[in-house]
C-alpha cells in the first residue's frame, strides 16, 4: 500500500524548468522538491501542468530563498 501511495505522489509531482535571460535552460526540478541554487539575477520559470504556468521575471537576490506560489 505504501508503494502505491509513493507511486501516485511521484506521478502527480509537477516539474519545472528555469531559463536564463538568453533563453537557455539552466535547471529543472519538482514543485515542493529540493532547492535549486542559482546566481543572483532574473530568470523565467515554467511549471508544467494543465495549463503550464510561467513566471516571466523571477528575481534572485544574493543568498535569499525565492518562493513561487501556484494559487
Amino acid at each position: 500500500q505504501q508503494g502505491l501511495r509513493t507511486a501516485v505522489e511521484e506521478a502527480l509531482r509537477l516539474p519545472f524548468t528555469v531559463y536564463g535571460a538568453d533563453g537557455s535552460r539552466l535547471a529543472t526540478g519538482f514543485v515542493n522538491g529540493g532547492p535549486i541554487d542559482l546566481e543572483q539575477g532574473f530568470y523565467r520559470v515554467v511549471v508544467d501542468g494543465a495549463p503550464a504556468r510561467t513566471f516571466a521575471r523571477v528575481e534572485v537576490v544574493g543568498e535569499a530563498d525565492v518562493e513561487l506560489r501556484l494559487d
